[in-house]
């Protein structure tokens, strides 16, 4: 929903003969409490636990890295021996921590996102601790909400050259780009993907009235209650599909006997013979009260946080293991300009019978004409792109929470990464 609202587009505007060269185009857009006690024995704290939905959450201070790393093994949080020095960055810096795990009686399939509260001004990406099972070049998306754009404070700010991009596969090597783009900023940096008003989501998430479980509560019959979900618009996730396990359980006989998930709930009413014989009956109630908790709340409380904010931006960071060295943190900067995830580029040539364009020419919302030689097909993914060499970066800014970006010279980017390194 918020992904597809902020993705980066790049779209070809046909300006030639009228032809639009056999009609092979894409459809053009527009643009906390109080302190619990120490754990007997330990130095460490436990200031509060709580189940929350599928997971076991618990909240704890320690003053003592290696103290902190036992308890967590031993009250089934089990953490590498690699961990320690990167669970002793935040030690040092007296944060706390939340440790979460699965319930005894929950499966992988009950995972929900979680959200943390914390009261603090400057939002920020724990990315130390991640690093234990980063894989290299992991992309990490962030969503600000707030009163203006958001940037990054401790963390360089990377514009792509978008020569770079191949505009005529729809930037299939977008992501490659970028990545080239942040190494360049000695893997520190992010990528603006939108910034604008937060109004283009209004009811993305969740709409005035849109779940409304009392249509569900005189149902009894569990594939007329499936029937219903998806005719409401409720979500088709891992959360719904482990609220169905739950609560519309598959017969053991059917299992094995080799029925599939996917069959068992996509029709229902084709095993009601079978759910009968095991004396199925649909708690209605419980399965809504378990919704509600699981499903509808969390979604209108997020739609609730992206109303009450007038700005978002989407930022984008691939990083690899060894460059998670500090953790980036955001501010914002009420001078900056919105950012359009929709990148158009103006086409220009000459259409040719057999559907391919002599003469294409593409021209950059900054103005750079690229030509591209010989007969090209639009949109094929054998048609290589003959600007994906030399550097990757338009540019490399340090932006503060007031005025313009300031440019950084590849030649300050080791020593200005090392300042940032030290920046409280």
């Amino acid at each position: 929903m918020i992904d597809n609202a902020t993705r980066p587009s790049f779209q070809l505007q046909w300006t030639g003969d009228g032809g639009y060269c056999g009609g092979i185009y894409p459809p053009f857009a527009t643009a906390a409490g109080e302190r619990g006690a120490a754990d007997a024995g330990t130095g460490v704290t436990v200031v509060a636990s709580q189940d929350v939905g599928p997971f076991m959450t618990v909240t704890l201070e320690s003053h003592d890295s290696a103290e902190l790393l036992q308890w967590l093994n031993d009250n089934g949080f089990a953490q590498p021996a690699a961990a320690l020095p990167l669970i002793d960055h935040y030690v040092q810096l007296g944060m706390l921590f939340v440790a979460v795990r699965l319930k005894q009686d929950a499966s992988s399939g009950d995972i929900q996102p979680l959200v943390l509260d914390m009261a603090t001004s400057d939002p920020c990406v724990p990315l130390i601790l991640t690093r234990i099972a980063a894989q290299p070049d992991m992309p990490v998306q962030v969503y600000v909400l707030g009163e203006s754009r958001a940037v990054p404070s401790n963390w360089f700010h990377v514009v792509p050259d978008l020569a770079r991009i191949n505009w005529l596969q729809s930037g299939a090597n977008y992501r490659q780009v970028v990545t080239a783009a942040i190494n360049a900023a000695a893997g520190h940096g992010f990528v603006t993907e939108f910034a604008g008003a937060s109004s283009l989501l209004k009811g993305s998430v969740a709409k005035p009235g849109q779940y409304d479980t009392s249509t569900l509560s005189g149902i009894t019959d569990p594939a007329t209650l499936v029937q219903t979900l998806l005719q409401n618009g409720y979500p088709r996730d891992s959360t719904m599909q482990g609220l169905l396990r739950k609560w519309i359980p598959m017969p053991a006989a059917l299992v094995a006997s080799g029925v599939t998930e996917s069959q068992f709930y996509n029709n229902l009413r084709a095993y009601k013979a079978d759910l009968d014989a095991v004396g199925y009956v649909l708690d209605t109630a419980g399965f809504i009260a378990d919704l509600e908790e699981r499903v509808v709340m969390p979604l209108e409380r997020a739609q609730s946080l992206i109303d009450s904010q007038p700005y978002l931006t989407r930022l984008l960071s691939t990083v690899s293991p060894e460059e998670m060295t500090r953790d980036p943190i955001f501010s914002f900067n009420s001078d900056l300009p919105d950012v359009s995830n929709i990148h158009v580029a103006k086409a220009t040539g000459t259409c040719q019978t057999d559907g391919t364009i002599k003469n294409l020419v593409l021209t950059l919302e900054d103005g750079r004409m690229l030509p591209i030689d010989g007969a090209t097909r639009l949109y094929n993914a054998t048609t290589p792109w003959p600007y994906g060499g030399g550097s990757a970066v338009k540019s490399i800014e340090l932006i503060g929470p007031t005025g313009p970006p300031v440019p950084v010279l590849a030649s300050d980017v080791s020593h200005l990464d090392t300042a940032l390194d030290q920046k409280p």
